[in-house]
């Protein structure tokens, strides 16, 4: 589609980069794996390069280089997925195109140089690195330029002060420049020992008489190393960002005269300037402070609390301390409340507790049995389940053939009911045999006596 687009797009000089997923010569740009490409693809990319005269920039500068934008560690392949195809009008203005360690991503970064014009760019206007000022080392030399000049110049009365303060800039701004540049050199310095160690390491892997030993090393010191790097290039977008906003203040767009005043009207039609207090008269309030009295004392009109009247044949509202009193006083005052309001509601399980007694013909302490849980643990999921159980919502393959869910309520010779599958399966027994050893064993369990 792109290569559609270009077609019919009158211009001299093309550049087309990217990630292409595949590669344009299988014996050069691929290392590991199946040794083929997309061959649709890559006969795509063939005939619009012989159509717009395009080249591969790096393969063009590196024609015996092995250097490769994509790895993997298992399987372990190499790949270059990613380049520039220009024309030969650009190509002939391009200064170098290389292959640089990935920020956040599985591939290699690709750059390309053109030489668009030879007029130097001049320096601009200077601003202090705001992350100097986190350098304590920098902060103490400040300080003591300032007060080095303060105390050289300042005993001196017929030294203007306008001329002092224009001084002590000047020499902040030297100390700043030296120090800025610095740290840009030895920032620039750690990270080209960087990329160069990624790109020795990178290549150490593309290489076929390396041994498995090795080569986790080398990744290990690899993953390392773009660590660092990833370290380096945050703290530089960080700069950058703040750099555009402040290129954005001084030469961005501007508000024009227009939306100023309508700012302005916006907020002139939000203030009361005047404030008529007696709708029968023509009295008026114009000062903010008395606008505000008048203002607060409407407020309270409606926020202040109402006078209830009170007659004789009815009782006055109890209050919340004497209500305290009196329920605290009562020995169980939660009970009758608790049972007066249970008693609309609840319903005792009587379907479900009858169903137990025919199945296992034993009297059961029913208040023990729905304690138990809460007793023993805080899993709700435990707690979940012993009420299912309890109240025998359990699904066995009984019921589910019962609904016509399943064909069969065998479990695999006997019905599966829940007294079957906790109790009288066979495997089940083994278990609960099992468990019985283990708490005699652990001493929580007295063995029974023959």
């Amino acid at each position: 589609m792109v290569f559609n687009q270009l077609l019919g797009f009158k211009c001299d000089e093309i550049i087309i980069g990217g990630d292409y997923n595949l590669v344009l010569d299988v014996e050069k740009d691929k290392n590991g794996g199946i040794t083929r490409t997309h061959k649709k693809s890559l006969e795509v990319i063939h005939n619009y390069s012989e159509n717009l005269d395009l080249v591969d920039a790096w393969r063009a500068l590196n024609p015996k280089g092995s250097r490769y934008t994509w790895q993997q560690k298992k399987p372990e392949v190499h790949c270059r997925l990613d380049f520039f195809l220009v024309n030969q009008s650009t190509f002939c203005n391009t200064i170098c195109a290389d292959i640089l360690p990935g920020y956040k991503t599985g591939h290699s970064m690709i750059t390309i140089q053109i030489s668009l014009h030879s007029n130097n760019r001049g320096r601009g206007f200077w601003k202090i690195y705001t992350s100097l000022l986190n350098d304590i080392e920098y902060v103490n030399k400040i300080k003591a330029i300032i007060k080095e000049t303060s105390d050289e110049h300042g005993k001196d009365d017929s030294v203007n002060p306008n001329l002092l303060w224009g001084m002590v800039k000047m020499k902040v701004r030297e100390e700043s420049l030296k120090c800025g540049a610095s740290q840009k050199r030895e920032i620039s310095r750690k990270e080209e020992e960087i990329e160069r160690s990624i790109a020795k390491l990178e290549k150490c892997l593309g290489e076929k008489y390396v041994d498995e030993y090795q080569k986790q090393k080398v990744w290990s010191d690899l993953e390392t190393k773009k660590r660092e790097l990833e370290v380096i290039i945050e703290h530089r977008t960080k700069g950058a960002i703040v750099r555009s906003k402040s290129q954005w203040y001084n030469e961005g767009e501007k508000n024009n005269k227009y939306f100023l005043n309508l700012e302005k009207r916006h907020f002139k039609q939000g203030t009361i300037t005047q404030l008529k207090v007696n709708t029968d008269s023509d009295d008026r309030v114009c000062s903010d402070k008395e606008i505000l009295h008048e203002c607060e004392a409407f407020v309270k009109i409606f926020t202040a609390p109402k006078k209830r009247h009170i007659s004789r044949n009815t009782r006055p509202p109890l209050k919340y301390e004497e209500f305290l009193s009196n329920f605290l006083e009562n020995p169980k005052p939660s009970r009758p409340v608790y049972k007066k309001l249970v008693s609309k509601k609840s319903e005792l399980p009587i379907s479900s507790q009858q169903k137990w007694l025919e199945d296992i013909n034993i009297t059961i302490n029913w208040k023990t049995a729905y304690q138990l849980s809460f007793q023993c643990t805080k899993s709700t999921k435990l707690i979940a389940f012993n009420f299912k159980f309890l109240h025998r919502r359990l699904l066995t393959n009984n019921f589910l053939k019962r609904i016509g869910l399943v064909n069969s309520e065998k479990c695999q010779r006997e019905t599966e009911t829940l007294v079957h599958l906790l109790w009288g399966c066979p495997k089940i027994q083994s278990f609960w045999i099992d468990l019985s050893l283990w708490l005699q064993y652990a001493k929580y369990l007295r063995k029974k006596r023959s």
